[in-house]
This record gives C-alpha cells, structure tokens and sequence, in this order.
C-alpha cells in the first residue's frame, strides 16, 4: 500500500486529490495539510512514502517546505499547481531545482474524466518507491581537483561528450556544464528525460546560466565546437561520422524516446574510443547498456555515485554492467572532464 500526503490549501482541492488517489486501491491518504509548515510536521508522525505540494500557500510556500522536507527527512515529492491550460514553464524548473521529482497541472476532474487524474495516479506508483537521498546543494562551485586526483590519459584526443540524466537530471546537468571550463570545445550532447513540452524551458534555463550556446538539437545540423545540444522530445538523439545531429523515431529504448543508451551507442559505433559518456541521477536503467558498449570501444565513461545521486538507479545499473569506468560524485566530474579534455 502507497502511503500518500496532499498538501495544498485549498480543502476544496485537498478533497478532489483524495478521491482521485483514494479510487486506486493501491493508495491509501495518510496525511493532509494546508500549508508547508504543516506539512513538515505531519512528515514527522505520519512518514508518507510519496507527497503531492501545492506551491502558493501561506505561512510556507511549496517551493520552501521541498527543500526543507528533502533536506531533513527524504521522500519522493509530486509538484501540483497550475492547470494544463494556465501552466507556467518555469514551475517545473524551480520545483525539480527545490527537489521534487515531477511537477504537474493540477487535475480538475476525477480519474476516468480528466486525463490528469491519470497521470497523477501513474506517477504515484512509478515514483512512490524511488530512494530519493539527502538533499544538498550541488549549485556551488566545484572545488579544484588536484592533478594526480586521477591517473587521466590523453593519449586520445576527445571529440564528443554525451551525457545522459532522468529524475533529478536539470540541476545536475546544470552542476557539470557550470563546472567545464570555457576552453572545452568539442560538442556536448544531452538526452534528458523531462515531461512533454519542457525542453525549450531546460534549454533557455541552461543557456542563460551557464557560459555555453545550448540548443534543442535539430536533425542534420553539423556540430559546433563547444555547443551543447539536447535531445528533442519523442525522437532519439544520434551523431554522424561527420558530425551532424541525426534525429529518428523508431520507438522507446530502455522505455524511453529520447533514450541515453541509443545516444551512446551512437558515440560508439561513430566515434568509438574519441567520445566520452556520462551518465547521471535517474530511475530504472536507460543508459546502462549504451555505456558499457562505449566502454568497450575504450572510450572513457562516467557514472554519478551513489550519495550525490537523486536517484541511484540508472548510474547504478551501468555500474553492475561494467560500463562504468569512473564512479564519481556531483561535484568532480566537471573538474574530471576538465582535466582529460584541456
């Protein structure tokens, strides 16, 4: 049995997510309250597995009862607010950068009638059993890494990094690419799964706060010397030999259109050894098996570790594949690809 909170200040809404969690008989409301300090209270006595927050509330706002439940007692957080009609963009950037894990429209109907509903039931079971971690603040600067932190050869010359992230990725993403150093100047490719819609948000967020030019990636541009492109919703991204973006629809991998382990691969099969692959905080195991055949071409792979992960679950599973060549926190693998790629 899922045990879930609500949180919202609205008892006429409170009452409307009830009904709508409470038709699963998976589900079962432990817990309401009406504002973020209640909320934390009934954290402590009530221990839910899964929580949805409201954001505007009185006393405490959601943005602030995220960041102080995620950073005292740990639990998988859904951001409700807004409607899919009225739906502000960057809500979902500053709720997965408070530490939620999702945010979503607030539904107005019940399950059967509002699509919403059904997806809110869908992301409770999906992510109530996530091991989410300690929250801690990743946005500082990376502390310099001394020269013989790490035995880095350079015998091969790097001409592409691709990164992959699910749940939690957007602030880890931000962390590395804040990290490299302008003189980095091969081309940075990123799939990161993110609702519908909320590409063009994480590309603007990233290209105005970070030094690089990031762009949602377009089939057939040539890639440029430290531009940083993102896979597009509901297509994979992959690379040519001679470095233009090939985009294509040919189903989920791994669960997933865009998928890591499809980009990988590709870095692979074209570039081999010459290419470079992360793979960062994220549910289930995309990714995995698309590392490990970068790995084998003796390229250089990277895994986020476990304590600065949001959710161990992708870097994890290329760890038990193998196809984890380093395993590192957040906060070195910037000053990492540093070292190897200048």
């Amino acid at each position: 049995m899922i045990r879930a909170m609500i949180v919202d200040d609205s008892p006429t809404f409170r009452l409307l997510v009830r009904s709508i969690l409470e038709s699963d008989p998976d589900i079962q409301v432990v817990g309401e309250a009406i504002n973020g300090r209640e909320a934390l209270r009934k954290c402590k006595s009530v221990h839910p597995d899964i929580i949805t927050m409201d954001i505007h509330m009185p006393s405490m706002n959601g943005y602030e009862a995220i960041e102080s439940i995620m950073a005292d007692m740990p639990c998988p957080i859904i951001v409700l607010t807004g409607t899919s009609s009225s739906w502000n963009e960057s809500t979902h950037e500053k709720a997965i950068k408070s530490g939620a894990l999702v945010a979503l429209p607030k539904p107005k109907d019940i399950q059967g009638v509002d699509p919403a509903a059904d997806t809110l039931i869908n992301k409770i079971k999906a992510m109530s059993e996530i091991k989410v971690v300690r929250r801690r603040n990743f946005s500082r600067p990376t502390k310099p890494i001394k020269k013989s932190s790490y035995n880095i050869s350079k015998s091969t010359v790097i001409k592409i990094l691709g990164i992959g992230a699910s749940t939690g990725g957007p602030p880890a993403i931000h962390t590395i690419l804040s990290g490299l150093s302008p003189q980095i100047s091969v081309p940075i490719l990123i799939v990161q799964h993110i609702s519908q819609g909320f590409v063009s948000n994480l590309v603007k967020w990233l290209g105005s706060s970070t030094s690089f030019n990031v762009n949602i990636a377009q089939h057939g541009t040539r890639l440029g010397s430290g531009n940083v492109y993102i896979a597009q919703d509901n297509h994979h991204l992959t690379v040519t030999r001679d470095g233009r973006i090939y985009l294509k629809q040919t189903g989920p991998v791994d669960g997933h259109q865009p998928s890591a382990t499809v980009l990988f691969e590709s870095i692979a099969k074209e570039y081999g050894n010459e290419g470079m692959g992360v793979l960062l905080t994220g549910m289930g195991c995309d990714g995995a098996s698309g590392l490990k055949k970068l790995a084998d071409t003796g390229a250089m792979t990277i895994a986020q570790d476990e304590s600065t992960s949001v959710v161990f679950g992708m870097p994890k599973e290329a760890i038990a594949l193998g196809g984890a060549k380093k395993v590192l926190p957040l906060n070195e693998i910037s000053s990492f690809i540093n070292q190897r790629l200048i």
